[in-house]
């Protein structure tokens, strides 16, 4: 913990006269700490015109975030962007969704905002790459690009995540691959997924891929309902009543 006494003199030496590491590094004390939010902007910042790519990451995320400051989509993607030359390999993913929303205000550049998630792709760690290919294949689905939707989809599906095989199985269904989502989904059911459980249950109910059994379909979305899914128990109330 800081010593508040000796706050002010750290913090003024640190920033005329410390190296950017240094400033960077009091910077995260005083957010961790809670100290002085303004104080750690302006290490941070001071870091950051030095070349240090954490520090131009955080300034980045902070603008992004908004929670500290003013949000400013402009100043977000300048430092992100700064900070991805610089090796940050996250900050590829910030820019890609800032390009893809439209965060700046002006139009959306989906071109630039693949670039910068195929860019995050090819230089982040494996241990990484699972999250790029969930934000890729969500990027292509919004643009009803069924065939590269699902080649990330499933590329971050093989990975054995349930999460990953719910998102893959609900995507195979949108486009109506009933039998691939059928087979997907309850992969995901047995790993606990319990949206997967409630989207099983959909396909019961509307006989996707195969004839209606709407007692299955009960079945399943009790069981959703029961383990926190609200779209099951709504469901359950519109098509079979109060029980």
């Amino acid at each position: 913990m800081f010593n508040r006494d000796k706050n002010e003199k750290l913090y003024l030496k640190t920033l005329k006269k410390g190296n950017a590491q240094k400033q960077y590094e009091l910077a995260r004390k005083f957010v961790e700490n809670k100290e002085n939010f303004t104080r750690a902007c302006a290490l941070y910042e001071a870091a950051a015109n030095s070349g240090h790519k954490d520090a131009q990451f955080e300034l980045g995320f902070i603008y992004y975030d908004g929670a500290h400051c003013e949000r400013d989509w402009a100043q977000a993607a300048g430092w992100f962007e700064k900070a991805a030359e610089n090796g940050a390999e996250q900050a590829y993913i910030y820019l890609g969704e800032i390009y893809f929303y439209g965060f700046y205000g002006a139009d959306k550049d989906h071109k630039k905002a693949a670039e910068n998630y195929l860019k995050a792709y090819d230089v982040c760690a494996e241990n990484e790459k699972a999250e790029v290919e969930s934000k890729l294949g969500g990027y292509y689905y919004c643009l009803d690009d069924e065939e590269n939707a699902l080649r990330w989809a499933r590329r971050c599906a093989k990975r054995g995540d349930g999460g990953a095989l719910a998102s893959y199985g609900a995507m195979l269904a949108d486009f109506k691959r009933y039998d691939e989502a059928f087979e997907i989904l309850t992969r995901a059911a047995e790993l606990g997924e319990d949206y997967s459980v409630y989207l099983l249950g959909e396909c019961y109910f509307y006989g996707r891929g195969f004839s209606k059994d709407l007692k299955k379909a009960e079945e399943l979305w009790q069981k959703a309902a029961q383990n926190g899914i609200d779209d099951a128990a709504e469901d359950l109330k519109k098509h079979f009543g109060e029980k």
